[in-house]
């Protein structure tokens, strides 16, 4: 079956897109704000500065090397859906072996298992946040907890996909940025920064302060804890799978042909062992890699901000909590209270708009999982297998199922008194490291068998690329196993 047959063709890009200039390429920033955002807080906030206040400045070179195989195994996603128009979940269960969309299913299954877990970490910190910002007694947290899941159920019905964008674009960059002048303000040993970047060095013992004051995490085994780390920084599948999704918003590359849909169609229609019949003509071929441009810079100005958003914290949790500061770790009962002592000595002000900022930030990113990101994922996951999931006019009953369903199961959570650093642990090490790791293998295939030889990686990409995934899979399935302690 011929591109010109089904009607593939590549639209005009953007001129922003071949100027060759950075300033213009910033442009093309929108759904990997929204992925950065939805994770800025659990990950980034919470887990950067317990590592920093516990192991200290080693860890930093995990988080770059993290966020570089976390950015290029999404990007693989979003590569496919700009090229393709149909997002790597249908491929799936054209293309591998064994039943029909079991791997479609399979992450999609761990996705939707994590849903509740990540909204009930966001809603137990905005209800510490009311508690601590407005004095109310801490006994009240989980009433706060469903006062704010009824509220962010209402923002549903009123706030468009565009204005959710723009918001978190503003509490994302306010963060860095605030974050940033804390950093400078603590006068870091900026010797050891670079090196804990740079050197990797791997955790020995725990100092005996944690072992004294912390008996609980002195009892977790340090790989445990680091893939909990490494698995909440930036988001897992359970955030991946919307955030390609979402791509469709932004109609860049055959997303923006104008019989995309029916494209789609004829797609479904061919043979298992068929490649897709993308256009290799020399014009096509320029304007597709333009476009890809565009998904490009998103993923890497995604990854970029939860890099230096966890890197800052997780300096400040070193120098103002840790071994040589007020050996403070933060924990199920003080969430985000102690990362207010980073800005305390600088000035009250600072701790004040610190308690604005962070508020926001947490409610900004539950809004923008539960009503955007989260409905995308599982409709990707299981739109192949449940073809009405699939169809545009059923997406609002999915977005109203699914944020009803994050945040009930949220709330069930927080009233059985499951502890949030157990929950979201759990969480992250499923679906931030192991089924990440799933997600890479699988794109590997899926270009080899349904990409023409224009198109697909180069030999070099494809072995940074399988590495990476292989790490990311095998650390993930060893602390699980630990975590439920079979080994």
């Amino acid at each position: 079956m011929k591109s010109d047959v089904i009607g593939i063709s590549y639209p005009e890009p953007d001129k922003k897109l071949t100027s060759g200039k950075i300033k213009d390429l910033l442009a093309y920033m929108g759904p990997g704000i929204i992925l950065a955002a939805g994770t800025i807080g659990n990950g980034e906030v919470f887990f950067s500065s317990r590592g920093g206040a516990i192991y200290g400045y080693i860890l930093i070179w995990t988080y770059l090397l993290t966020a570089i195989m976390k950015g290029i195994i999404v990007y693989t996603g979003a590569k496919y859906i700009v090229l393709t128009g149909e997002h790597p979940f249908a491929r799936f269960g054209q293309i591998m072996p064994g039943p029909k969309n079991w791997l479609a299913v399979f992450l999609g299954a761990i996705a939707v298992i994590a849903f509740p877990a990540w909204s009930s970490g966001f809603m137990n910190v905005l209800a510490q946040w009311a508690s601590w910002v407005f004095g109310i007694d801490v006994s009240y947290k989980k009433i706060i907890a469903t006062v704010f899941a009824v509220i962010i159920f209402a923002l549903l019905f009123i706030s468009s996909y565009d204005r959710i964008e723009s918001i978190i674009t503003v509490i994302v960059f306010t963060m860095i940025v605030f974050s940033f002048i804390a950093v400078i303000a603590v006068k870091p040993e900026w010797l050891e920064v670079l090196k804990g970047t740079f050197i990797p060095t791997m955790p020995g013992n725990y100092a005996d302060w944690i072992v004294s004051k912390y008996p609980d995490i002195a009892s977790t085994p340090p790989l445990v804890e680091l893939a909990s780390y490494l698995g909440a920084l930036g988001g897992g599948t359970y955030d991946y799978i919307g955030y390609v999704g979402t791509l469709r918003e932004k109609t860049w590359g055959i997303l923006g042909n104008p019989n995309c849909e029916r494209i789609q169609a004829r797609l479904k229609q061919l043979d298992k062992n068929e490649q897709i019949p993308l256009p290799t003509d020399e014009g096509n071929l320029f304007r597709a890699k333009s476009w890809l441009k565009a998904a490009k810079m998103d993923d890497m100005i995604s990854f970029i901000a939860v890099f230096i958003i966890g890197t800052v914290f997780m300096i400040l949790g070193n120098v103002v909590l840790g071994t040589y500061g007020l050996q403070l770790v933060p924990n199920d009962n003080e969430i985000i209270q102690y990362q207010a002592n980073f800005f305390a000595s600088i000035s009250p002000i600072l701790v004040n708009f610190y308690k604005i900022a962070i508020g926001f930030t947490f409610f900004g990113a539950l809004v923008s999982l539960v009503t955007t990101v989260y409905p995308s994922t599982f409709r990707e996951s299981f739109g192949p297998t449940f073809t009405a999931l699939s169809k545009p006019e059923n997406y609002g009953k999915v977005r109203i199922s699914i944020c009803t369903y994050s945040l009930i199961g949220g709330l069930l959570l927080i009233w059985s008194g499951f502890s949030y650093t157990k929950v979201i642990s759990f969480a992250s090490i499923m679906g931030g490291v192991f089924s990440l790791g799933v997600w890479g293998l699988a794109m590997l295939w899926t270009e080899k068998k349904a990409l023409p030889q224009e198109y697909r990686f180069g030999k070099t990409m494809n072995i940074i690329i399988f590495i990476f995934s292989l790490i990311m899979f095998l650390l993930g399935l060893y602390s699980l196993l630990q975590f439920i302690g079979l080994m």
